[in-house]
């Protein structure tokens, strides 16, 4: 089964998108509250994805992004943080991850990005919804 690794270091969040995806039947193999716990984590847990916040202490998630790559290339990641950055920019990609979603965006974009990625490693596409 597929997992993903929540990092973010707000416990409320992370508490929260663990409940939301699992009754969701997705398998959160665990937490990381700090960039550094996040490149830790996924070199221990082999996570398919990590929902990584951006604006986290120790080492950011851009900083995180880039660690996670070496280590693992095939690990997709998600950039879930309060950082606006268009949909159809490349900056999201350019800072080390495969998708971003704004927190102010809502669980239900998140979800359709988590659940296609773990399908088959593609992204929704949202034009049409806009």
């Amino acid at each position: 089964m597929p997992s993903v690794l929540i990092a973010d270091d707000h416990q409320p969040t992370r508490t929260q998108l663990r409940a939301i995806l699992e009754s969701r039947s997705i398998q959160v193999c665990g937490e990381a509250i700090s960039g550094r716990e996040a490149i830790d984590k996924a070199r221990e847990l082999n996570p398919d994805l990590i929902l990584l916040d951006i604006y986290m202490p120790n080492v950011n998630g851009v900083a995180a992004a880039y660690e996670i790559r070496r280590v693992d290339p095939s690990i997709k990641i998600v950039f879930f943080t309060n950082c606006e950055i268009p949909k159809n920019s490349a900056a999201w990609r350019i800072l080390g991850g495969d998708a971003f979603v704004s927190k102010s965006a809502g669980i239900v974009e998140l979800l359709a990005t988590v659940k296609c990625f773990l399908q088959d490693g593609s992204l929704p596409d949202f034009s049409s919804s806009r």
